[in-house]
Formats: C-alpha cells, sequence, structure tokens
C-alpha cells in the first residue's frame, strides 16, 4: 500500500496529572511552542481527497487566489488535521464537494475521475482553460466512467498530461507525484 512507518518529530512523556485531566502531553507542548509539524514529501506516497485539495489550494496561491477562508461541517475534517483549512477552502469555493452534507472523506485515497473532476472545477476558479491535446481518441475504457464523473473526466482527457496511454483508469489511485 506504500504505507511507510514515520517516528515522530517530538515526544514528551506523559505526566500523570495531565492525564487523569485528559491532556496529551506531546500535543500540549506543540501548542505551547508553536512548532509547525511539517508533512515529509514522498513523491511516491499515495494521494488522499484531503492531499489532492491541499496541493490544489496551494497552486492557487501561486496564482494569487486560495486565500478564502473555508467553511463547512463536515465530521472528518478535524480542526488539527493538516489539509482541514485546504478541504473547507474547496469545499467554500465548489472546487470539490463532500461525500454528502457531513463527510468529506479527506483520508481516503482519490481517484482518477475524483481528480478529473476536480481539476475541472479548478481551472473554472481559476477561469483558465488548459491547454487540449490534438485529436486525441477517447478512452478505451470510458463505459468505466461513473456518471457522476463522466463529463469532467472526459474534458481532462483532453487535456495534456492526464492522458495514461488510451485507457483513463477511472477508479485508480493516484501518487503525489501524478497529482
Amino acid at each position: 500500500y506504500g504505507i511507510e512507518t514515520l517516528e515522530p518529530d517530538y515526544t514528551a512523556a506523559q505526566k500523570l496529572t495531565d492525564y487523569l485531566a485528559g491532556i496529551d502531553t506531546t500535543v500540549q507542548y506543540v501548542l505551547e511552542h508553536g512548532i509547525e509539524l511539517v508533512l515529509p514529501n514522498n513523491q511516491e506516497a499515495v494521494l488522499t481527497r484531503g492531499g489532492f485539495v491541499n496541493l490544489l489550494q496551494q497552486k492557487a496561491q501561486e496564482y494569487g487566489k486560495g486565500t478564502e477562508s473555508g467553511s463547512g461541517e463536515f465530521g472528518d475534517a478535524f480542526p488539527f488535521a493538516p489539509n482541514t483549512p485546504a478541504v473547507l477552502w474547496a469545499y467554500t469555493t465548489q472546487v470539490a464537494y463532500g461525500l454528502n452534507q457531513a463527510q468529506f472523506a479527506p483520508a481516503r485515497l482519490i481517484t482518477r475521475e475524483e481528480m478529473a473532476v476536480m481539476l475541472v472545477r479548478f481551472a473554472a476558479y481559476l477561469d483558465t482553460t488548459p491547454q487540449q491535446r490534438a485529436q486525441a481518441p477517447a478512452p478505451s475504457d470510458q463505459a468505466q466512467l461513473s456518471p457522476w464523473a463522466a463529463e469532467a473526466a472526459l474534458t481532462a482527457w483532453q487535456w495534456q498530461g492526464f492522458a495514461d496511454g488510451n485507457t483513463f483508469e477511472p477508479h485508480q489511485t493516484s501518487t503525489r507525484q501524478q497529482g
């Protein structure tokens, strides 16, 4: 699955008084000292929905956008998670929606058709149209596209750099490098 064990950046012995008060000593230390936690940039790591909208927000900021503060009520977008601001930004700007009203699934691996839908919405958000491939035939696995993603997937298929051979592979996941 491409999962690697990560060593903690910081450790602190759990104090009994903190434990009894429901406080995690390490988290408290990080919060009190303003330590910024940085995720490793492993390009071969699998890409999640939250990670992808984080990449989109970073790209929007390169274009002078993406600074809108987001809002939303997703029970699985935790306030302390590094991708939550991007999840809320993507929802507010309509670049991405949740699986339903209460769930975004930021930790779930993103499929290629989900990426396509978000990319088409992202291009509209930036008010831009990516370059088209000349005479690109439809993907041979077009029938595998989900109805909700078909139009966006075929649009993204025409953009340079999205196609892999002659198949779209809509239900496959992607790595950070592919995102």
